[in-house]
C-alpha cells in the first residue's frame, strides 16, 4: 500500500550514507541541509536550531568523543568536534487538533550507518510529505537531532513544547533487514511512571501487518515478519521525552538486535524495503485511531489496555510458579496491584469493575497456586525522594563529582549488570509513582528479569542523596 513511499525512503538512506554524519561536523550539516532541501518541497513549517557545542545543557555536556564501534577495531571511539555547533531540525505539522505527538530521531553518527540511523530521519521525510497531504488528526512535531546531546539541548531551551505534546514516538533503526540482520521488529512498552495507550496501538497495528498476507494458511495465519513490544530500556532519544522532567509518554520503533549494529557493514544494502513499508504503514495507520481513543471514542483502546494487563497479570503469575525462591506474598500483592493500577490509570472512563474483577481472578489463581490471598495495594504514597536536577541524570557529570571510590563502586555494578543505569534512571522516574525504593526495586527487577537490585539501588540513592542530586521529602 505504501511501497512508493518505501523506496522514496530508500532513496533517502543512499543519499545519507554518503555523509559522515558526526555532530558537530561539516557533514553532518551537509546531510541536515540534504533533509532540509527535501522538507521545503512538502511546504511545512520548520526552522533550523543552533546549540554551541560546547554549552552545558541540563548540566549535560557534548564529551569529546565516545566508544561507538562493535567490529574488535583496536579504537572503537569516534571524537566530537566541540568547536561548531549541534544543528537540530524542528518540523510542525498542524492537524485537526492542537494536542501533539512529538516525533524524535537521530541523524548523526560515522557513515554509512544505514540503519542506525539513516533509516529514522529517511522516514520521517516521507511521514512529513505524507501528512503535509493529509491533514493528521493530531497536530505533528518532528526533530531531527544529534542523538540525547542535540534533544537534551533542544528541551533546556524549549520546554514549553511540552504542554501540548500527548504521546511520543522515536525511529531508530527501521530499515532493517531482517533475514540478514536476524532482529526482530520491536515496539518499546512506554514506562509505567507514565499514561498513554500508543505503544499498544502501535504494536496492534505490527502485530496485523505481520500476520496479514503472507503465509496464510488454513487457520491461523503463519507471522511472516518477527514483531514483539517488549519493556522499555531507553537506548534512544525516547528516553529523554521520558524523563519526570519532560514528561512526554514515548516509545521507540526499531529493529533489534541486528548483526551490523555500529559496524561499517551497515550499508543500504542491509535496508529492506519491506521492512520500510511496515513501519511507515505502522506510523500511519495507528495515530488515527490513537486520536480516537484520546476522545473517549475507541473501543479498541479498552480492549487493547486489558489485554496487556491480562498478558503482564498471567505473565507475572507463571513467573511466580516457576520460581526458584519461596513466596514473597507482599512483594507478589505490589506487583499485580502496580498492573491494575496503571491499567486504571491508562484507562479512560471509569474501570473499576473491570479492575476488580482481574484482581479476584489473579487472587483465585494465586491461592490455588501458593495457598494464600493477595492483598490489595492503593497507590496514595507521596514520592519519598525528588529530583534537584532537570532532565535525565547525566553518568559524565555525576562521576566527576562523587568520589573516586564511588565512581568504582557504581561501575563494579555496572560491569555485572550492564542495564543497571537504565534501572536506575527508571527507578528515578519511578520515584513520580510515590513507591519505596524497595517496591521500586521489585518493579524493576521484574521489568528487566533481574534480581536483588535492592542494595545497589540503596548505594546508588545514598551518593545522590550525599550529592544533593535527590532530596528526600518529608
Amino acid at each position: 500500500m505504501y511501497s512508493s513511499s518505501a523506496d522514496k525512503i530508500y532513496d533517502h538512506i543512499v543519499a545519507l550514507c554518503e555523509f559522515d554524519r558526526l555532530p558537530g561536523s561539516e557533514e553532518y550539516d551537509s546531510s541536515l541541509g540534504y533533509v532540509v532541501s527535501q522538507i521545503k518541497t512538502t511546504g511545512c513549517k520548520w526552522n533550523v536550531l543552533d546549540f554551541p557545542a560546547d554549552g552545558t545543557y541540563w548540566n549535560w555536556q557534548l564529551p569529546s568523543g565516545m566508544s561507538h564501534w562493535k567490529d574488535n577495531r583496536e579504537d572503537a571511539k569516534i571524537a566530537f568536534n566541540q568547536n561548531r555547533t549541534l544543528k537540530v531540525l524542528e518540523v510542525s505539522i498542524s492537524g485537526e487538533d492542537e494536542r501533539e505527538v512529538f516525533f524524535v530521531t537521530h541523524l548523526c553518527h560515522p557513515k554509512p550507518s544505514a540503519n542506525d540511523n539513516a533509516s529514522g530521519p529517511a522516514m520521517f521525510i516521507e511521514l512529513i510529505r505524507f501528512f503535509t497531504k493529509n491533514t493528521p488528526a493530531l497536530s505533528l512535531r518532528f526533530l531531527f537531532t544529534v542523538e540525547y546531546w542535540g534533544t537534551i539541548a533542544y528541551f533546556s531551551k524549549f520546554i514549553e513544547n511540552t504542554r501540548k505534546a500527548v504521546a511520543g514516538i522515536s525511529l531508530d533503526m527501521v530499515g532493517g533487514d531482517q533475514n540478514l540482520a536476524g532482529s526482530t521488529m520491536i515496539v518499546d512498552e512506554i514506562p509505567h511512571h507514565l499514561v498513554c495507550d500508543l505503544d499498544l496501538f502501535l504494536h496492534d497495528q505490527m502485530d496485523r501487518l505481520a500476520r496479514a498476507g503472507k503465509y496464510r494458511m488454513v487457520g491461523e495465519p503463519v507471522y511472516w515478519a518477527r514483531a514483539q513490544k517488549v519493556f522499555y530500556t531507553g537506548g534512544s532519544d525516547h528516553y529523554i521525552l521520558n524523563d519526570s522532567t519532560v514528561k512526554i509518554p514515548s516509545t521507540c520503533l526499531n529493529t533489534y538486535p541486528d548483526r551490523f549494529y555500529h559496524r561499517p557493514e551497515d550499508t543500504p544494502d542491509k535496508i529492506s524495503k519491506e521492512t520500510l513499508e511496515f513501519f511507515f504503514s505502522v506510523v500511519v495507520q495507528s495515530l488515527p485511531e490513537y486520536a480516537l481513543s484520546l476522545n473517549g471514542k475507541s473501543d479498541r483502546a479498552v480492549l487493547l489496555n486489558g489485554l496487556s494487563v491480562q498478558k503482564d497479570l498471567f505473565g507475572f503469575l507463571d513467573d511466580q510458579e516457576s520460581a526458584v525462591l519461596g513466596r514473597n506474598k507482599e512483594k507478589d500483592s505490589f506487583i499485580i496491584s502496580h498492573f491494575l493500577n496503571h491499567f486504571e490509570r491508562r484507562a479512560f472512563g471509569d474501570v473499576s469493575f473491570e479492575k476488580n474483577k482481574m484482581f479476584e481472578l489473579a487472587d483465585l489463581l494465586y491461592k490455588k497456586s501458593f495457598g494464600s490471598a493477595l492483598e490489595v495495594k492503593t497507590n496514595t504514597k507521596t514520592p519519598k525522594y525528588q529530583k534537584t536536577y532537570l532532565g535525565p541524570l547525566y553518568r559524565n557529570q555525576l562521576f566527576s563529582t562523587i568520589s573516586e571510590k564511588e565512581k568504582e563502586l557504581l561501575l563494579s555494578f555496572s560491569s555485572k549488570d550492564p542495564l543497571f543505569f537504565a534501572k536506575s534512571e527508571l527507578s528515578l522516574n519511578y520515584l513520580t509513582l510515590g513507591y519505596s525504593l524497595l517496591e521500586i526495586t521489585w518493579l524493576v527487577d521484574h521489568h528487566y528479569k533481574s534480581k536483588n537490585l535492592f542494595s545497589s539501588f540503596e548505594s546508588f540513592f545514598a551518593i545522590l542523596e550525599k550529592y544533593r542530586y535527590v532530596e528526600a521529602k518529608i
